[in-house]
Formats: C-alpha cells, structure tokens, sequence
C-alpha cells in the first residue's frame, strides 16, 4: 500500500503522516525532505540558488523513486500537484487530499518558526493569507483530480487521522 497525503504547505502533511504510518505499521516518508538531503540544502536555499524549477525536478525525481517502493506513506511536497508526471504518479496510490481554509493555514504557518527556515518565503508582499488563498485557487482542482478521497484538515490531529483512515476504508484505528 502507498499513500499519499497532499495539499496545501500547513495542511499537516507531515503530522498526519507520522501518525497515520504508525497507525498503519507502514514506513513514512517526507518527500521535501528527501529532496533536501539529495540536494545537500534546504528547499529555501534551492529556491535561491537552483530556482523552481531545480526543486521540482528533484521532487519528481523523490517521489518516482518512492512510487517504485515498498509500502509507504508519504507527505508530499505542496506543490507536487504541478506536474502531470507527477499526478499521474499519485493516482497510482491510495492519494488523500489534507483541505483547509487558507486563512488557516497562513495562521499555521505563520506560527511555526520551523517551516520559514525550510520553505521558500510564503510571500513578498506581506500577505500571506492572500498567497494562500492565490495558491489554493491555483493548486485545489490538482489535489482533487489526484485524490481519492478529501479529508478537513481543519480539525485536531488525531481526527483528521482518524478522517483518513476512514477514507483509507481502514475504519476506526485499532479496530
């Protein structure tokens, strides 16, 4: 079994993610930072000094290798969506998309100090919430076309691990 978890940067990807494999008895994989040891740096700085375009090759380049795995679950990077090898790819798996409002999720991010080190900037016009919600309008119909399913991501950890396992047709975890 393989699944994805995909949406939005503070969706909690990486959270569920753990927890669901625990869950599961699965590995788990983090697919931005797979592509951060590859490439020696964090995203921000392959952002800076490789551009957007070295960064997606390296994501694609993670998670057709992941896809070639074993078992796995893996919180993929936000804007994994963007290439159609990509989709194709997570369409092959179990593929859940972690929804949230934007405003939510630019107040999640904006309260963790940990992803601002990681993460290219949210935004250069001190307007998070409005890039999120760009980002959403921009990546949304992606995540949906990849999924099989849309769990909301909004609600406290372990019920949005719990949403999943349903969606998983895993029902009630421990059951």
């Amino acid at each position: 079994m393989k699944v994805y978890l995909v949406g939005l940067r503070g969706s909690g990807k990486t959270t569920v993610g753990r927890r669901l494999a625990e869950l599961l008895g699965l590995p788990f994989a983090d697919q931005d930072a797979l592509v951060e040891e590859r490439a020696g740096k964090p995203i921000s700085r392959i952002f800076a000094e490789d551009g957007e375009e070295a960064f997606r090759r390296l994501e694609g380049e993670v998670l057709e290798e992941l896809a070639a795995g074993g078992p796995v679950v893996v919180a993929t990077g936000g804007g994994v969506v963007l290439r159609s090898e990509n989709r194709r790819l997570l369409r092959r798996g179990l593929t859940v998309y972690l929804q949230a409002p934007p405003e939510l999720l630019a107040r999640r991010i904006s309260a963790d100090p940990s992803t601002g080190s990681r993460r290219p900037p949210l935004t250069d016009r001190g307007d998070p919430a409005g890039e999120m919600h760009l980002l959403h309008e921009q990546r949304d119909g992606l995540y949906r076309e990849v999924a099989r399913r849309t769990v909301d991501a909004s609600r406290p950890l372990e019920e949005v691990v719990q949403a999943v396992l349903e969606a998983l047709g895993g029902g009630r975890a421990g059951a």
